[in-house]
């Protein structure tokens, strides 16, 4: 028995192109792939043309994953006309006497597949589904006609997860009906290992439609997607995301410099689903430059906001990202110093239930710039901010001493932050501890050292 012959991969001239019944086209000649298989019109067309063959043993094991070889070996049969696109490049890998080395050379020439760096080219590697997909759009010369995101995010409940290297090919594939998910057609699952028979799907949909069944043919009818557009000057922003009542997923940022595509990516949110709140292109900084804004929110009665800041690097043409957690407070921005330039004035997310029921929570001022690419924390050059937040939270405290402990342990935590803030953190001690009398107060002092401490508020300067 050949290898190929076990391999189940035809390497001779193939039958001509030729049409079939749909009976012969029903019966596969194999085993295992009875009559009622959703691939077997499929399988039964490219066995007939000689693209496939089986096993000895009569049967095809259509679950069976593909690897890089043997998928070369198929694009060869598949496709003997298409066009060389480059010369032939050697792989350390691939021996001249390798039983599919003609057809990696002859899929590396007419722009199917590529190889891994240091010239390899890993033929025994099971192909993952994207990577299949990939090779054919690339050969066969696919390119999307409509925004790569919004057909991604229109046909796959798992966009997210389509490498980024992948995501204009597999658009492209999507328009041309190439891409095949059974059963789930919502589901793409780039990163599996494709199967026989899915490589089969693939093949049929290039080269004969009509034999996969529609249903698990992905179009972009899936989803909905929301578009949001920003600029200033010569920057725009686009982001994309789709709905998923009542919030979102798959959120993704193109940001463009005079026309030109710098930075096209996945949002980096790890809370899951999320909801849009605000999109803004501004200088926040004062070097000329507007950075990027996104604000996400995460849903729930009291959390959570988020905000994405991308900041342009001249010298690399990039943009750069750092997320700001602001917790259930969100922030404002306000030029505090009159000088063109916003502070981002949010409360500190910390101490959110932290002693006390959320409702009865204090959270001490926190005050914000973004500077040299990063957020920074400027609440000490506020004083009198501070002064007027700690004011806020001892008269919440007063007016809610008479509910007991819970109601005030939270607004005299946030009000001793403060004092601590503006270096007036022995008074505050003396205050609180008069105004607190409950049976827990030893056990309350002692945990609300602890958390200023380790949170910043106590320092040697702030006793």
């Amino acid at each position: 028995m050949s290898l190929v012959a076990a391999l189940g991969v035809a390497v001779n001239a193939i039958a001509p192109f030729s049409g079939m019944s749909s009976a012969i086209a029903q019966t596969t000649g194999f085993s295992d792939v009875q009559p009622n298989n959703w691939a077997a019109a499929c399988i039964g067309e490219l066995a007939q043309r000689q693209i496939i063959k089986g096993y000895p043993d009569g049967r095809f094991r259509p679950a069976d994953p593909v690897t890089r070889a043997e998928f070369a070996a198929l694009l060869r049969q598949g496709f003997p006309n298409q066009p060389q696109v480059r010369e032939a490049i050697g792989f350390v890998d691939v021996p001249s006497n390798y039983w599919a080395a003609a057809a990696i050379q002859e899929a590396y020439r007419r722009g199917f597949l590529s190889g891994y760096p240091d010239r390899k080219f890993i033929p025994t590697q099971s192909i993952p589904r994207v990577q299949a997909l990939v090779a054919l759009a690339s050969g066969l010369k696919y390119a999307a006609t409509q925004p790569t995101t919004a057909v991604l995010n229109a046909a796959y409940a798992d966009a997210g997860a389509i490498p980024d290297y992948a995501r204009n090919a597999v658009a492209a594939a999507t328009e041309k009906n190439l891409v095949v998910n059974y059963p789930k057609i919502q589901q793409l699952e780039p990163t599996r290992f494709a199967s026989r028979a899915e490589i089969a799907t693939f093949l049929c949909q290039a080269i004969q439609p009509g034999l996969v069944p529609t249903q698990y043919i992905a179009n972009t009818q899936q989803f909905s997607t929301e578009t949001k557009t920003a600029e200033e000057g010569n920057v725009r922003v686009q982001l994309t995301y789709r709905p998923r009542e009542p919030l979102a997923d798959n959120f993704r940022i193109q940001i463009s410099r005079s026309g030109q595509t710098v930075l096209e990516a996945a949002i980096p949110v790890d809370e899951g689903l999320q909801r849009f709140s605000n999109l803004e292109v501004r200088d926040l900084d004062g070097d000329q430059e507007p950075e990027v804004v996104v604000d996400l929110f995460s849903g729930g009665a009291y959390c959570c906001t988020s905000s994405y800041i991308y900041g342009y690097n001249a010298t690399q043409n990039a943009y750069r990202n750092v997320k700001q957690f602001w917790g259930s407070p969100s922030y404002r921005l306000e030029d505090l110093d009159q000088d063109n330039l916003p502070e981002f004035v949010s409360g500190d997310p910390r101490f959110d239930a932290q002693f006390t029921a959320h409702a009865a929570s204090g959270l001490p001022i926190q005050i914000w710039q973004y500077r040299r690419s990063q957020m920074q924390n400027v609440t000490r050059n506020y004083p009198k901010l501070i002064y007027e937040d700690a004011v806020q939270h001892w008269q919440n405290y007063t007016f809610s001493k008479d509910l007991g402990a819970s109601a005030t342990r939270g607004f005299l935590a946030a009000y001793l932050a403060d004092k601590h803030l503006l270096g007036q953190g022995q008074e505050g001690w003396q205050l609180v501890q008069q105004a607190y009398p409950y049976d827990d107060r030893r056990q309350y002092f002692i945990d609300l050292r602890d958390f200023l401490q380790k949170n910043g508020y106590i320092t040697t300067t702030s006793q």
